[in-house]
C-alpha cells in the first residue's frame, strides 16, 4: 500500500529535479561524453569550480555571515585554528596519507549528506526506521568499496596516491556479488514495507537516487573524471537547494525568496569558488612534488590556508545541520 509523504521542497517535482536526481542526470553525461572538446571542459570547469567549491563557501550564510549564529558558539573561533594548525604540520613534516585523508573525509561528508535527507524526509512524514540509513551505506559503500580493487582504474584528483588501490578482480568480483545479494534484501525490505503501509516514496527514492548513483559511477566509470564530476553534482547541487531551504527558514528577513538565496549563493560561488578553483591549479599546482619533496615553511602555510574551508566546511556542517541545533526546529519544520 501506498502512503502519502512529504517532500524538502514542497513538491516532488522540485525534489526530483534539485535533490533527488542531478548526479544522476551528471553521470549520464559525463559517463557518455568525450573528453576532449570544449563543452566538456566548460562543464568540468562549473562543476569544479561553481558547483563544488562553490558550495563549500555557501556555508558561510548561515554561519560567519551570520552574527546571531556567529556569536552563538565558540566552534566558529577554534574549528579553523584548529584546522590551519593540524594541515600545516601534516603538509610540512610530510606526515603520509594527507591527500587520502582529505579524499576520504570528503567522501564521508558525500554519504552523511545523502543519509541526512533520507532522515529528513522521515522527519518530515514521522516515520522512522533504522534500516533505511543501514541500506543506505551498504548499497551506497559497497561499489566504492569494489572501485578500489578494479584493475582498470586509476582515480587522480591531487596525486595518482589518492585512493589506497589494490587492483584484484577475484575480490573485487566477490565485492559485486555481495552488492547484488544486499539489493535484493533492500527490494524485500521495500516489498514489506508496501505491504504493511509503511512504503514511503520520497525515502525509498532518497536511497535508490545515491545508490544507482554510486553503482554506475564506480562499476562503469573509466577515470577520475568520470567518478568524480557526477558525485560533485550529486552533492553540490542538493545543498544548494537545502541551504535555500535553511536561509529562508532561519534568514527570512535577508533571504525572503529563494531568488534572494539563489543570488547570494551564485555571487559567493563566483568569487569564493572560482577563486579557489584558480588557486588549486595555478598557485598549488598539485603534483607528486609535495610526496616526496619537504616543503618550504611558506608552502606549508599556504597549503595550510587551503584546507581551511574545505574541512571548515565538513565539520561546520556536522554542526548546523543537526535537528538539536539552536535552528533546527525552524529548519526541519
Amino acid at each position: 500500500m501506498l502512503t502519502s509523504c512529504h517532500w524538502i521542497l514542497d513538491k516532488p517535482s522540485k525534489d526530483f529535479t534539485w535533490i533527488l536526481f542531478p548526479g544522476f542526470a551528471a553521470a549520464l553525461y559525463f559517463l557518455m561524453a568525450e573528453a576532449d572538446n570544449t563543452f566538456y571542459e566548460v562543464m568540468a570547469f562549473i562543476v569544479m569550480g561553481m558547483i563544488d567549491s562553490g558550495h563549500v563557501y555557501s556555508t558561510l550564510w548561515r554561519t560567519y555571515f551570520h552574527k546571531e549564529e556567529r556569536i552563538s558558539s565558540s566552534i566558529y573561533i577554534w574549528t579553523p585554528i584548529l584546522i590551519f594548525a593540524i594541515g600545516f604540520c601534516w603538509f610540512h613534516f610530510q606526515i603520509p596519507y594527507l591527500y587520502s585523508f582529505i579524499f576520504y573525509a570528503t567522501a564521508y561528508h558525500h554519504i552523511r549528506q545523502f543519509y541526512g535527507v533520507t532522515k529528513w524526509y522521515e522527519k518530515l512524514d514521522l516515520s522512522f526506521t533504522k534500516w533505511s540509513g543501514r541500506f543506505l551505506y551498504l548499497l551506497s559503500l559497497t561499489p566504492a568499496v569494489a572501485a578500489h580493487f578494479r584493475s582498470d582504474l586509476v582515480i587522480e584528483f591531487y596525486t595518482k596516491k589518492d585512493l589506497l588501490m589494490y587492483p584484484d578482480q577475484g575480490i573485487f568480483k566477490m565485492i559485486i556479488g555481495v552488492n547484488i545479494i544486499l539489493g535484493i534484501c533492500y527490494l524485500f525490505y521495500e516489498i514489506d514495507n508496501y505491504r504493511k503501509g509503511e512504503f514511503k516514496l520520497n525515502r525509498c527514492l532518497s536511497i535508490v537516487a545515491p545508490v544507482v548513483l554510486y553503482s554506475s559511477v564506480f562499476y562503469i566509470g573509466k577515470d577520475g573524471f568520470q567518478i568524480l564530476l557526477p558525485l560533485m553534482v550529486a552533492h553540490g547541487i542538493p545543498y544548494y537547494a537545502m541551504l535555500g531551504v535553511g536561509l529562508t527558514r532561519t534568514r527570512s528577513s535577508r533571504f525572503p525568496t529563494y531568488v534572494s538565496v539563489f543570488k547570494a549563493v551564485l555571487l559567493t560561488a563566483i568569487i569564493f569558488g572560482g577563486f579557489e578553483f584558480y588557486f588549486e591549479r595555478e598557485i598549488i599546482d598539485f603534483d607528486e612534488k609535495y610526496l616526496y619533496i619537504p616543503p618550504k615553511l611558506w608552502e606549508s602555510m599556504l597549503l595550510g590556508l587551503y584546507v581551511i574551508p574545505m574541512m571548515s566546511h565538513y565539520t561546520l556542517d556536522a554542526f548546523i545541520w543537526k535537528s538539536k541545533h539552536r535552528e533546527g526546529r525552524l529548519v526541519f519544520k
